[in-house]
């Protein structure tokens, strides 16, 4: 188990757990940890299975969060005025950087929050929005992967951010946005949008997914193990 509590949740195993803005020692399971009852792909079933055993589709899923958190953290870090030096990526992960360049360059998107949490008491969920954008007349709440495709499930995700944040900011989103960041075409990055009306219904799919995860884990909560944060033999 781990603790942020710069965004106020926790990890426990493969789950994150946000805590409730107003509730004490109420958490609720994060957008992605509700999502994990989304179905999956035939693709991503197909590709998982090819694997040589379980534990090599694990280290395959281990190293693409690997990946994914690396370049999330250069691309915020290129945003803040860095300089991402070559050394240090793999060939795969400077392509996708050079994407996430080539997309801003070219977008000149207008950075209204970074890495913003999150948590709703009436959704009963949590999450981190990677970007709020302001793009021309448009504000969007903007999603990255470095996977290899867009899932549906990404727009229930995003949708569920966009929805949480239009209430608590009494603001409008006019769309939601993926950009993935991929070595496997010439531009490095695909770039797709849903306007208002589409995300609204990626909501819908994205409470039909929680009541799922609801009934699937009735009356769950994180297990929550006090431990100390230095050991020694003295």
């Amino acid at each position: 188990m781990t603790m942020d509590s710069a965004s106020s949740f926790i990890t426990v195993g493969n789950a994150h757990w946000y805590i409730s803005p107003k509730k004490k020692d109420v958490y609720y399971p994060s957008v992605t940890t509700i999502l994990s009852a989304f179905p999956k792909g035939e693709g991503f079933s197909k590709y998982l299975t090819a694997q040589l055993n379980w534990e090599s589709s694990q280290d395959i899923l281990k190293e693409a969060g690997r990946r994914g958190t690396l370049v999330h953290k250069t691309t915020e870090m290129l945003e803040a005025g860095g300089v991402a030096l070559r050394q240090g990526f793999t060939d795969q992960e400077w392509e996708m950087l050079v994407g996430f360049v080539d997309w801003y360059k070219s977008t000149q998107p207008l950075l209204v929050k970074m890495e913003s949490s999150i948590v709703s008491d009436k959704h009963k969920t949590g999450g981190t929005i990677d970007r709020v954008y302001k793009i021309g007349d448009y504000q969007i709440i903007l999603d990255i992967k470095t996977s290899g495709a867009i899932y549906d499930n990404y727009w229930a995700q995003v949708a569920a951010y966009a929805q949480m944040y239009e209430e608590k900011h009494k603001t409008t989103i006019s769309h939601t946005a993926i950009l993935r960041l991929t070595d496997k075409k010439k531009t490095r990055f695909e770039y797709v949008l849903h306007d208002r009306n589409e995300w609204k219904e990626d909501f819908k799919i994205f409470k039909a997914t929680q009541q799922i995860w609801d009934y699937l884990n009735p009356n769950s909560k994180p297990k929550i193990v006090e431990l100390p944060n230095e050991l020694s033999l003295k």
